[in-house]
């Protein structure tokens, strides 16, 4: 799980341009310093004041009961006290929180209300959450569609775990049609090369057990096992796939399939066909 208090570091930074220093040096500095402006009723201090007891220990605080309930108490009166006066991060913060606390999903209804509040303010981190939450059925009905809309919403405003999220369902076939090259490039987009090199092991490995009860195609097993050793030499899975499909094909249908994978990774995935015997 992504760390909700990962997640609002994010935000606070991107409000002002640069990231809390450590949370234990000077938490009680700064709470001193906010105190009398969230009591004054100012939301965006209470938002910041929030944060900082959720991170008073200067561990993250993961809303799963790793951190004491009295400091998960003044985070959540902040928080809630920020979101109601209309304050996004808050609003998307809170509906984490309760997702996440130490008590539990006591409310999956508030959840939804408060991040799908935030989503539609064009937060693109709610926006990928509100994807979760029907990817997860977690408060509303399990809807693949919606969560890969959500998904792009997020994806097209610039969140990294959007991309992940519609390789991830691209990858596995929920709720669209397995597109293996469409997989590749939204895992490309995110800028995580290992879930790149993760997928295609995954779909090499697919090709080889066939999980949709479809006959084994230990062509195209090679092929992508081939382009995953082209952009990753050194892995040992790759090296371990053509050592064991090797020697169920025949030496110059090898040839093809090595040369129809050094177009695919050439290609950046846009190119991926198995060749012709």
């Amino acid at each position: 799980m992504i760390s909700a208090l990962f997640v609002a570091a994010q935000l606070l930074a991107c409000s002002e341009n640069s990231s809390p220093k450590s949370p234990n040096a000077d938490a009680q500095k700064k709470i001193d310093s906010l105190l009398p402006l969230a009591r004054a009723g100012n939301a965006d201090a209470q938002f910041r004041l929030g944060f900082l007891f959720a991170s008073i220990e200067g561990e993250e605080f993961n809303f799963e009961g790793t951190t004491s309930l009295s400091q998960y108490t003044e985070a959540a009166y902040w928080t809630r006290m920020a979101a109601e006066q209309g304050h996004a991060y808050a609003q998307y913060f809170w509906g984490e929180m309760l997702r996440y606390g130490p008590l539990g999903p006591t409310n999956t209804g508030e959840t939804v209300k408060w991040i799908r509040l935030t989503a539609e303010q064009q937060l693109p981190v709610a926006q990928y959450a509100m994807g979760k939450l029907f990817e997860d059925a977690y408060g509303v009905s399990r809807d693949y569609e919606q969560a890969r809309d959500w998904y792009l919403r997020a994806a097209e405003n610039g969140e990294t775990l959007a991309y992940i999220a519609l390789g991830d369902l691209y990858l596995s076939g929920k709720g669209v049609s397995s597109d293996y090259e469409k997989s590749l490039n939204y895992y490309v987009r995110s800028g995580s090369d290992s879930e790149v090199e993760i997928a295609i092991a995954r779909i090499s490995l697919n090709f080889q057990v066939s999980p949709d009860s479809m006959s084994p195609d230990l062509s195209l097993a090679y092929m992508w096992a081939e382009v995953g050793h082209a952009i990753y030499p050194s892995n040992s899975t790759y090296k371990y796939f053509l050592k064991t499909l090797a020697a169920q094909l025949e030496s110059n249908e090898r040839l093809l399939l090595r040369d129809a994978a050094k177009t695919c990774a050439d290609s950046g995935f846009t190119d991926c066909l198995k060749p012709e015997p």
